[in-house]
């Protein structure tokens, strides 16, 4: 299947450029930017010798499947003691050998709802590239799956791949009673070595979805526990925006 622009960024689509080339636009100053690629591909530069296409195995077993347990707390009640304020709570740190950030959030919206927004590679999709494009069900096995193909431009291209895979942990297609998502990087430069995460919805109370994020990161100039964050902050954001029917910023 060719790679094509989907949702939202269609807008973005420039036939001119090459398939589903999505350019930069003028990002939300509301919106959280930690994470940018622009900084990992200038730190490149002077490796560009170096500098390696390579695929990266993602098992079909590990599936959708959460990568470990969200240990976030759900965030403190609102004003006038909501108790589930449409706002996130995140924790970081370093493992072994990659940084790491979970985030447990609510959306004010039915679980059905919120996954049809996550089901839109415009929400999914990072920040702070040059452009990038989707392919859609590119593993059939599972009910939901899209490849999203990153490009960077400095003196040199970055270029990486994260396959995206989503569906029913509990209940069916038709009527979930919660949801996971899945991705990681399956192809692209060998100086980021891991980034993966995933992410859990379920309906909490009526009307309430909680939203769990993990995410870990490993690269050779950027990849500290502020770049997790800044990707997991990023995607709630855009699920909200998606979820209650607002434009969204654009990678």
């Amino acid at each position: 299947m060719p790679l094509a622009p989907v949702g939202a960024a269609a807008e973005r689509f420039d036939p001119t450029a090459g398939a589903a080339c999505y350019l930069p636009a003028t990002m939300w100053g509301s919106v959280p930017r930690t994470r940018s690629w622009t900084l990992l591909a200038g730190a490149l530069v002077s490796l560009a010798g170096c500098n390696t296409n390579v695929p990266d195995p993602f098992p079909e077993s590990d599936g959708f499947q959460p990568i470990e347990p969200c240990t976030a707390l759900p965030p403190k009640p609102g004003i006038a003691g909501d108790p589930y304020p449409e706002t996130a709570s995140y924790v970081s740190g370093w493992a072994s050998n990659y940084s790491w950030a979970h985030g447990f959030a609510y959306v004010k919206a039915p679980l059905a709802d919120v996954w049809t927004a996550m089901q839109d590679p415009a929400v999914c999709a990072l920040n702070k590239v040059d452009k990038w494009a989707v392919e859609m069900g590119v593993e059939p096995q599972f009910p939901v799956s899209f490849r999203i193909h990153y490009w960077v431009y400095t003196i040199i291209t970055v270029e990486w791949e994260l396959t995206w895979r989503q569906g029913p942990l509990a209940g069916t297609m038709a009527q979930p009673v919660q949801v996971g998502a899945r991705y990681q990087k399956t192809w692209g430069t060998n100086h980021l070595q891991i980034e993966m995460g995933s992410i859990v919805l379920e309906e909490v109370a009526p009307g309430i979805t909680s939203v769990q994020m993990v995410g870990h990161l490993s690269a050779d100039q950027q990849g500290g526990p502020a770049d997790v964050t800044g990707t997991l902050m990023y995607f709630y954001e855009k699920l909200v925006l998606k979820v209650h029917g607002q434009p969204l910023p654009y990678p």
